[in-house]
């Protein structure tokens, strides 16, 4: 019998054979399970420990910013800063606590500067800084209308102060009709007025009043008014006279001066040695009396006024015949100007009236010639008018005066030197170098 062959091609898989097939899957998926299970062991490993780094960098930050230690800033907030800077240039305050002053090495035109106190608007007080920056010793704010950014004004003129030397802001606010800052500082009640007061209400007054003015920055004040009253007088008629009596004049005066000394304001009395019921104040005019009169009464007021809190004395220009040189004002005579300084003593500041008013027949052909001729016999600084254009002309004629020897190179530093330690004084200057 024949051999029947099998033509079925396909093969069958032993159950063997599956089984281990099942078994070697289950294996490969619980070797993934357990894999995945170390990866995510390990994560949270890591992130522990990553977060525990994270802690104590922040926990060191917060100790250093305890201490005081500050991150510098990043290069962008650099560039920030610098645009910033080019869109508005700060104000610098000046440093008074820098470099000490050397006189010696100051130039002319600066020692000639400080010696000038210039008359500036309040109402166009932009004028302050250029002043300032030209080495102006003093400016004495003038007008009835002064700008209402006074204040920010003072303060971007003192920031720029030529040498680093700041001026004298000064007003002429004697108080009663003389109230030039009222819209700013308010009003002070008039001498006349004051004159009857207690010397302590007097004091607190003027303390009070100070104050609102060192508020704006001025720190120097045209008065008190020293003179007498007489009957039918321009001071006495506008009420800035204390009393006719030379007592009650010195004490009001001192009173005064007392109370703008504690609000940290400079003191000037005027009009020395006393108009005596003259003409209208500041003019030439010329006694009708002797020096000896004048002496124990107009004279006497002063003498009795002078006291620590005396920054400066205002010369008028009077002319006494037996006292000042022949025709000569006071503001013009050595001899006024000898005598007064024993009086006041090396440290007070001596300061004419209006240069310009000098300009008299007899007397002087131009303020630049009066400012020479009354820094000659003695003054320390001049009041005088900018002129066209804001030149600054009585300090280019003084410069010129100490260059040509006129006024004398080593005068000039002395007079300097008193301007300016009365500014230490009030910080508002470096130290001087002591000779």
């Amino acid at each position: 019998m024949a051999e029947s062959i099998n033509t079925n091609t396909s093969s069958e898989v032993p159950d063997t054979q599956r089984l281990s097939d099942v078994a070697l899957a289950q294996i490969e998926t619980k070797n993934k399970k357990e894999q995945r299970s170390k990866l995510a062991h390990f994560l949270r490993g890591a992130l522990g420990v990553l977060g525990a780094i994270i802690a104590v960098y922040f926990t060191v930050l917060a100790v250093l910013f305890t201490m005081g230690w500050e991150a510098a800033p990043s290069p962008l907030a650099a560039e920030v800063a610098v645009v910033e800077e080019a869109i508005e240039e700060p104000v610098e305050v000046v440093d008074t606590k820098g470099d000490k002053i050397d006189l010696s090495t100051w130039s002319n035109e600066e020692l000639a500067a400080q010696m000038c106190m210039v008359m500036v608007d309040s109402g166009a007080s932009g004028e302050l800084r250029a002043w300032t920056e030209r080495g102006a010793g003093a400016i004495l704010l003038i007008g009835n209308n002064p700008k209402q950014t006074l204040k920010a004004d003072i303060e971007a003129a003192q920031a720029k102060a030529a040498n680093s030397v700041r001026a004298f802001i000064a007003t002429d606010d004697e108080g009663g009709q003389k109230k030039p800052l009222d819209s700013l500082a308010g009003s002070l009640p008039s001498a006349t007025e004051m004159g009857t007061w207690d010397k302590g209400a007097i004091e607190k007054a003027t303390e009070q009043h100070g104050r609102r003015l060192s508020e704006l920055g001025v720190n120097m004040v045209l008065g008190p008014v020293v003179d007498i009253a007489y009957t039918g007088a321009a001071l006495t008629d506008t009420g800035r006279v204390f009393s006719a009596d030379c007592d009650v004049v010195a004490e009001s005066a001192r009173a005064w001066a007392a109370g703008m000394s504690k609000a940290g304001v400079g003191t000037t009395l005027k009009h020395w040695p006393g108009l005596g019921g003259y003409a209208v104040p500041g003019g030439v005019v010329t006694a009708y009396k002797p020096w000896t009169t004048y002496e124990k009464d107009d004279a006497c007021a002063f003498k009795k006024s002078y006291s620590a809190n005396t920054t400066m004395v205002m010369v008028s220009h009077v002319i006494v015949p037996d006292f000042t040189e022949t025709g000569t004002p006071t503001s013009l005579s050595k001899n006024a100007y000898g005598y007064l300084r024993k009086d006041v003593g090396g440290d007070t500041i001596i300061l004419t009236d209006s240069v310009d008013l000098l300009v008299h027949p007899g007397v002087a052909t131009s303020a630049e010639q009066a400012a020479v001729e009354a820094i000659r016999a003695g003054a320390d600084m001049v009041l005088c008018r900018p002129g066209a254009s804001n030149d600054m002309k009585v300090a280019k004629a003084l410069a010129e005066a100490i260059s040509s020897g006129t006024i004398s190179r080593r005068d000039a530093e002395a007079k300097v030197a008193r301007i300016v330690q009365a500014k230490v004084d009030r910080e508002l200057s470096p130290q001087l170098i002591s000779k």
